[in-house]
């Protein structure tokens, strides 16, 4: 029998508000148990000096950063978590069943017991009338055991061939009972041990959860104002900045400023550099921009690489650089002319080469079936463990969509199905990704954490997480580390 689904109830976080800013970074003293953060009053006075203005953007962009990182932090830590507890989960699901498969031989190998024991039986009645009334109290009164029996019956050099095939079986049949009652009562302790794995990640996770849904709430207190204030003294929009945070998190920008001056000299200026640098956060999650980057629980994030993928022209160019070479001086003509060679026979004329067909450069059938169903799960709701039809986690959704194109990726877990696609050499660079991949994300203490599919232009679907049901939205690259490519 399958255990009950246990519902983890992982509020995973989009953002960690640990971080402080002090109004000491603005020249403004404040009273003991002050907030930690400036207050309008302290930003409007510092943008007016542009060394306290650079100061206090400097202060509360390393705040804001920390938010993301140590957010990145907790947010991976209750995502590895909640894939421990889906690991042992299944373990003691297979537990159950191989209990219960034991369970079910034992029972058919007791009946068979039974059965040769009659038959042993019917032996002792033929025995007795054929040798006399004393050999069957004999062994009827002096017996207390089938075994016994069986051994006093073998020890009969009476016996034909018939007989002691029937004696043999009887043994054998008793024998497998009794092998398959052990190994039930094995299962049942392994089955024992198994579901207190499974009950102790549960409380693992519950307890990361806990302590994020608490952090999150004061992140969402105050994390838009810091933002708005870093716009406001750098003389751009807070959309702008969120933009850009969002991206930085997400590992697809520069880690550089967008423009923008500190004292607002030249506001609004920063709008097309930030722009470039990232896309905006993700439907679901704009509410605190970056705040998940990393993990499976960020609402935002960005397809674009273009802060990073320049710095590859210039090591192009630089190959072409150099002296040009010097000029070879012709060899002296020869004293006397060689005799001409006899004229080579004209080959052969080659086989003409078999037309090679084009290589395809569409999508695989089965991908854009695997793609259509994951699509069709958009706006479900997330629960560890969930497979459908109604409720999906992370690599339940994936196995889901290959499932349905006859694809096999691996068990329902982020790490075996990294496992299966790694051992059948179907791990791809993540320079090459292209549409139905399968994006894993991992870092090394929490090891396998989240899956999401590609397709393409950029964004990713994904089964995020319990506080947010299934969507699309940028690929995040940070702590995305390997690319499984199930089809093609």
């Amino acid at each position: 029998m399958t255990p009950p689904r246990r519902t983890l109830g992982v509020l995973l976080v989009l953002a960690v508000c640990t971080g402080v800013v002090t109004s000491t970074a603005l020249g403004v003293a404040t009273p003991a148990q002050a907030s930690p953060y400036p207050s309008w009053s302290e930003v409007q006075a510092a943008k007016g000096h542009e060394t306290k203005a650079a100061k206090a953007v400097a202060e509360l962009d390393g705040a804001i950063t920390t938010l993301q990182q140590r957010s990145s932090s907790a947010n991976d830590s209750a995502l590895g978590a909640g894939e421990r507890y889906q690991i042992a989960s299944l373990a003691e699901q297979k537990a159950a069943q191989t209990l219960a498969g034991l369970k079910k031989q034992q029972k058919a190998a007791a009946s068979t017991a039974t059965k040769s024991q009659q038959q042993v039986g019917q032996l002792v009645a033929e025995l007795s009338h054929a040798g006399g009334g004393q050999l069957t109290v004999t062994m009827l009164t002096e017996s207390d055991k089938a075994g016994d029996l069986l051994y006093q019956l073998g020890a009969m050099t009476s016996l034909t061939s018939r007989t002691s095939g029937l004696l043999k079986q009887a043994k054998q049949d008793e024998n497998v009972a009794a092998s398959l009652s052990d190994q039930a009562g094995a299962a049942e302790k392994a089955l024992a041990d198994r579901k207190a794995a499974a009950s102790t990640a549960l409380e693992r996770a519950n307890s990361l959860a806990s302590t994020a849904a608490a952090a999150v709430a004061t992140q969402e207190k105050n994390q838009d104002q810091l933002i708005e204030q870093v716009a406001f003294l750098k003389g751009t929009t807070a959309a702008v900045q969120k933009k850009y945070y969002a991206g930085k998190a997400a590992g697809t920008i520069a880690d550089a400023s967008p423009a923008g001056s500190a004292t607002g000299s030249s506001k609004g200026s920063g709008s097309g550099s930030a722009g470039s640098g990232s896309v905006g956060s993700s439907a679901g999650g704009s509410g605190s921009a970056g705040s998940g980057a990393g993990s499976s629980g960020s609402g935002s994030g960005s397809g674009s690489g273009s802060g990073s993928s320049s710095s590859g022209s210039g090591a192009s160019s630089g190959s072409t650089g150099g002296s040009a070479a010097p000029t070879k001086k012709p060899a002296p003509a020869p004293s006397k002319p060689a005799p001409a060679p006899a004229p080579a026979p004209a080959p052969a004329p080659a086989p003409a080469p078999k037309p090679t067909p084009p290589a395809s450069t569409g999508t695989p059938a089965a991908v854009t079936t695997a793609m259509a169903f994951a699509k069709a799960q958009l706006g479900k709701t997330y629960v560890w463990g969930g497979a459908g039809p109604d409720v999906w986690d992370c690599s339940g959704l994936m196995m889901g969509s290959y499932n349905a194109a006859g694809v096999y990726i691996g068990g329902h877990s982020v790490r075996w199905q990294y496992d299966y696609l790694n051992g059948q050499g179907r791990l791809v660079s993540i320079g090459s990704m292209r549409a139905g991949d399968i994006l894993f994300y991992y870092n090394g203490t929490d090891g396998m954490y989240h899956d999401a599919m590609y397709i393409g232009g950029g964004q990713m679907l994904e089964a995020p997480n319990p506080s947010a049901k299934v969507r699309i939205v940028a690929v995040r690259y940070f702590q995305l580390s390997y690319v499984g490519r199930p089809v093609g």
